[in-house]
């Protein structure tokens, strides 16, 4: 049988020097040494055991398991990780086909921003985790476990604004004076993840809310003015008054994207206030 260099065997196979001696390291591959020179080399033999590899990377094996496949297992393991791997999979498809759905939605509210579009919409119910108060962290051993958890959770969970409502005394207003800055995503899907939405999670049950779509100029870039982001809130509220709709409760605002026009740092947003 044909003897091969290492680079004329990689080359024949369609993959770098460096995969040959990485998987060879670990024992899939075995090279043939001459004894003369001590040069090592391949054969035709070794393409299939390749072929495999590189068949299980491509459905996203990692090394050890394709090792522990080729090498030591039995039927019945081989079975089980092939099962495994698979609803790996269908767990990252989903996430994938929902990155999609979301991406078209910010392809639509950029459009949207640049006119100050709005509607009314029924939101569903959805979850809310604070992770800081007013430009604060909240720092207690809860609320840093669950931001972990949630931030690993992208893109199901999303960075969202919560400001709760306040009526004023002497007028029949509500007003806003409290942020809380953290991550939000919808009941129906924290539950098919099996996200933890224990306290401090709180719980918001939807309904009919205006949706703005909204730039707001940053005073440098990823640095919100809140001067600014104020009187871009203002005229949803003049908005509100001009439609005379009624506001029911707590707003929120989820956050798109940040973009530079003309040397103007913007920060795109969806604003969401709940009305009757």
């Amino acid at each position: 049988m044909k003897k091969y260099k290492i680079g004329q065997f990689a080359k024949a196979m369609g993959v770098t020097i460096d995969f040959l001696r990485y998987y060879e390291e670990r024992g899939l591959i075995t090279s043939l040494q001459d004894d003369k020179n001590h040069y090592h080399y391949y054969d035709f033999s070794q393409s299939l055991v390749v072929s495999r590899i590189m068949y299980l990377r491509s459905m996203g094996f990692p090394a050890k398991e394709i090792q522990r496949i080729l090498l030591n297992s039995d039927n019945m393991e081989a079975l089980s990780l092939y099962h495994a791997q698979r609803e790996r999979l269908r767990k990252e498809i989903a996430a994938y086909r929902y990155a999609e759905e979301t991406l078209g939605f910010f392809e639509e509210s950029l459009m949207g921003g640049n006119r100050n579009d709005w509607y009314i919409v029924h939101q569903k119910p959805f979850y809310f985790l604070p992770h800081t108060t007013n430009e604060e962290f909240n720092t207690d051993e809860e609320t840093m476990e669950r931001t972990s958890e949630w931030r690993n959770a992208a893109p199901y969970t999303y960075d969202t604004d919560y400001w709760p409502a306040r009526r004023a005394k002497k007028e029949d207003k509500l007003y806003f004076p409290i942020v809380h800055h953290g991550l939000a995503v919808d009941v129906g899907i924290a539950n098919e993840i099996g996200l933890n939405t224990e306290k401090p999670v709180i719980l918001f049950s939807g309904g009919r809310y205006l949706e703005y779509h909204i730039n707001t100029p940053m005073t440098e870039r990823f640095t919100p003015n809140n001067h600014l982001t104020q009187m871009s809130y203002r005229k949803v509220f003049e908005l509100i008054e001009e439609k005379q709709m009624k506001i029911t409760g707590d707003m929120f605002v989820r956050f798109i994207t940040i973009f530079c026009e003309n040397g103007i740092y913007y920060d795109h947003s969806v604003v969401y206030v709940p009305i009757e």
